[in-house]
């Protein structure tokens, strides 16, 4: 089977998951994938307003994906540069509205991983159960 570094929405929408299936319908084998084994990222699903969300990204070690983010309600989209440290790749964003945001890591053939994080007030972080 098949490995996607995808999940979720955006399975059904990356061209790789149309190209397993479409494979697996004709009874054609795919070569072997073009992009590395091992990518993907973790990001937090609920995050303050203003304060900093670490993206953690797995990648090959001298890979360097691009990260972007967009607020879904506006379309606003902004640019976050990740960067190694301790050998651990991560991005940081500052979300500076509250709402849903799509934060989508690319690397190489694959299509983008991404994921919904949503940022809201600091205080109802607390009343929920937060720090």
């Amino acid at each position: 089977m098949a490995s996607l570094p995808q999940s979720h929405a955006g399975i059904a929408r990356s061209p790789e998951a149309r190209a397993v299936v479409t494979a697996k319908l004709i009874r054609r084998r795919l070569g072997p994938p073009m992009g590395e084994e091992g990518f993907g990222m973790e990001v937090p699903d609920l995050v303050a307003v203003g304060q900093p969300c670490e993206i953690a990204i797995e990648a090959g070690e001298d890979a360097m994906p691009t990260c972007t983010v967009t607020e879904l309600d506006s379309g606003e989209r902004f640019e976050v540069r990740p960067s190694r440290r301790s050998g651990a790749l991560r991005a940081v964003a500052v979300l500076p509205t509250e709402g849903a945001y799509r934060v989508e890591v690319r690397e190489g053939a694959f299509s983008a991983v991404s994921a919904i994080v949503l940022a809201c007030p600091l205080d109802d972080l607390t009343l929920a159960g937060g720090d």
